[in-house]
């Protein structure tokens, strides 16, 4: 006998929301590094979270965004994020056909995952786990991908995490285009956390100009964009965090790096955001960047640094790939076109 299946809406407010919550907490075992990662649903723009009860039971979950900025083509997609089910298809298709038929009500075409809301939250699934995780990555079952592409997905970009084991820096025509970059006026410091508000209010103005054009990028403000650098403190080496400024004192280069506080054995270094100003004037400047933290990084004792969450295509692969990194994860977001007809 099939078990009775049935699809709930809820909210952060409900009395019923605990039951979205038990979800991950129940799917994963209790020394999973899943339950190590922060859980965070961006209200600001969340229409619905759905919880799927299979006999009783809550056995999936979803959040469904929309957010009036972000485009696709022609389209002004939805999001479907926090997503976590079972290993059973006929819940995942119900929980899936639930949030589109929602947003085939609400007018949408496309919708879009998994994504927590925008591309500063969560995004993307992983397709392997040959690879431990490294801090900061999404961790879940990588049977979501057939849940997601059985259920009407296909992939609409792809994104590498890619390893640097050589750690080669200080090449002449580096150390040459440094050199040019300081005659310029140009200097190369890490963040200063005693003065760290007004440090990431500059950044923000910076980082919002730079990723204006990025693929799928929304605007933040600037209280949010402060809170999540202010939560990032506690595991940050300022020398690592790098802002490059002008004569003027103007923020053109930032590069974000981390400890891998999971790496077990080697030492390893995370690059999880790397920016310029879009002037020819800064032309290489990511390349100086790079170059800066991997010479720290090798002098300090790392063994590797991994590039994070790159898209295949633009600007920072190339950077990747000039400082002889490898591929070392893979990563997927999916999109579908929702028909108002059905």
């Amino acid at each position: 006998m099939k078990k009775p299946i049935e699809v709930i809406k809820t909210y952060p407010t409900d009395k019923d929301f605990h039951l979205f919550t038990e979800v991950a907490k129940t799917l994963y075992p209790p020394d999973s590094i899943r339950h190590k990662e922060s859980e965070h649903i961006n209200l600001a723009i969340l229409h619905s979270c759905y919880v799927v009860l299979v006999a009783g039971k809550p056995s999936g979950r979803a959040a469904l965004y929309m957010q009036d900025k972000l485009s696709y083509g022609v389209h002004n997609p939805w999001m479907i994020g926090n997503y976590e089910c079972v290993d059973e298809n006929e819940a995942a298709k119900s929980l899936l056909e639930k949030v589109c038929w929602d947003v085939r009500q609400q007018g949408g075409t496309y919708l879009i995952g998994p994504m927590n809301g925008s591309t500063w939250d969560n995004y993307r699934f992983s397709v392997s786990h040959r690879e431990p995780p490294f801090l900061l990555e999404p961790y879940h079952y990588l049977y979501y991908n057939e849940q997601f592409m059985i259920n009407g997905f296909e992939v609409i970009k792809r994104y590498n995490s890619n390893k640097d084991d050589q750690l080669m820096c200080d090449g002449s025509t580096l150390l040459a285009k440094e050199r040019e970059f300081s005659q310029q006026g140009v200097t190369i410091r890490g963040i200063d956390i005693n003065r760290i508000d007004e440090e990431l209010n500059n950044l923000h103005a910076f980082i919002g100009h730079a990723f204006q054009h990025n693929f799928l990028y929304t605007p933040i403000d600037l209280d949010r964009f402060i809170s999540k650098y202010r939560a990032a403190l506690p595991m940050i080496n300022p020398e690592y965090v790098l802002l490059a400024e002008n004569r003027n004192g103007e923020v053109v280069g930032f590069i974000f790096s981390y400890d891998d506080a999971y790496a077990q054995g080697d030492k390893k270094l995370i690059i999880k955001t790397l920016a310029r100003h879009e002037d020819k004037a800064y032309a290489g400047l990511g390349h100086v960047l790079v170059n800066r933290v991997t010479r720290l990084a090798k002098g300090t004792g790392y063994q590797s640094i991994i590039h994070a969450f790159i898209i295949n295509e633009g600007d920072a692969t190339t950077v990747s790939r000039n400082f002889r990194s490898e591929t070392y994860k893979e990563y997927v977001l999916y999109g579908m076109s929702i028909d108002p007809r059905a």
